[in-house]
């Protein structure tokens, strides 16, 4: 998992379309005065559900509210936003009432990757 918190840290990244999709994201939280209350996270493949609790705190494949998860039949996915982008999957978790975000990226082609699997599940994608 690759943690972004500023325009510096995302010039680090190599592809254009993901360095661009995250570089308006940053923007955004900056004209709302959300700059310091916006964390995203570029997903990697192998990410589990305990790098998420790592790095994060929490995991996307936990209801938190009905402590559901992935695979159970009552599954709700607890984000607040998903959008669909060429090659990317964009999830947003608010926290709090202060206007705190996390913005998942999750790669669409990463077929091997629970949370894309989880994203095509309830974004919709190939097979579903």
């Amino acid at each position: 998992m690759i943690t972004i918190y500023n325009a510096q840290d995302a010039r680090k990244l190599t592809d254009p379309a993901l360095r661009a999709l995250v570089q308006g994201h940053l923007i955004t939280a900056k004209e709302n005065g959300l700059e310091d209350l916006t964390c995203i996270a570029v997903v990697q493949p192998a990410d589990s559900a305990q790098t998420f609790i790592d790095e994060l705190g929490f995991s996307p494949f936990q209801n938190p509210l009905t402590e559901t998860r992935f695979g159970d039949p009552d599954f709700i996915p607890a984000w607040d936003w998903l959008e669909v982008h060429p090659g990317w999957y964009e999830l947003i978790f608010t926290v709090g009432d202060d206007g705190f975000a996390y913005i998942l990226l999750v790669p669409s082609e990463a077929k091997e990757s629970d949370l894309t699997r989880l994203c095509e599940r309830y974004g919709g994608g190939a097979g579903f």
